[in-house]
């Protein structure tokens, strides 16, 4: 700590009892253990503190991070990218209330029993499709298996 080797420790120790005599050197040494010890039990409690206030700011830090996180909205910046000025979004609402006036805006069905409702009420002699037949996907091919060689 102060970087003292043994020989100044020594010069040290025989100036004092030189200094102080021999009768009053042990109360001297037990007052000098005493005022160290409190001096390291103060910087000790002052290095605590520190970091206690260091943890403290990193915290606050990532609480500020997590509520910048909670407060994200990945729709409003995806927006903001693609379509600053709202054009876009004017511009689209404008040809989907057209569609709905035209009677073509149909929402995509959600569940199958929802699909095949759909196709009945727009089937082809429905007055909503238009005469159109219902497009079907074509049937898939069985595959036969195929024989194993038998071993030999």
């Amino acid at each position: 700590m102060f970087d003292i080797g043994w020989q100044e420790l020594l010069l040290i120790g025989v100036v004092a009892l030189i200094v102080i005599g021999p009768k009053d050197m042990p109360v001297a040494m037990r007052t000098a253990a005493r005022l160290f010890s409190k001096v390291r039990g103060l910087s000790r409690e002052f290095q605590h503190t520190v970091s206690e206030v260091m943890r403290e700011a990193e915290l606050d830090e990532l609480r500020r991070k997590m509520q910048q996180a909670k407060d994200f909205n990945i729709k409003d910046e995806f927006t903001s990218m693609v379509d600053p000025t709202g054009r876009l979004r004017d511009d689209l609402r404008g040809v989907d209330e057209i569609d709905r006036e035209d009677g073509l805006h149909h929402p995509a069905p959600r569940s199958p029993t929802a699909a095949s409702a759909r196709e009945t009420t727009t089937g082809p002699g429905s007055a909503t499709s238009g005469g159109s037949a219902s497009v079907q996907p074509p049937p898939t091919r069985r595959r036969r298996p195929v024989a194993r060689r038998p071993r030999a």
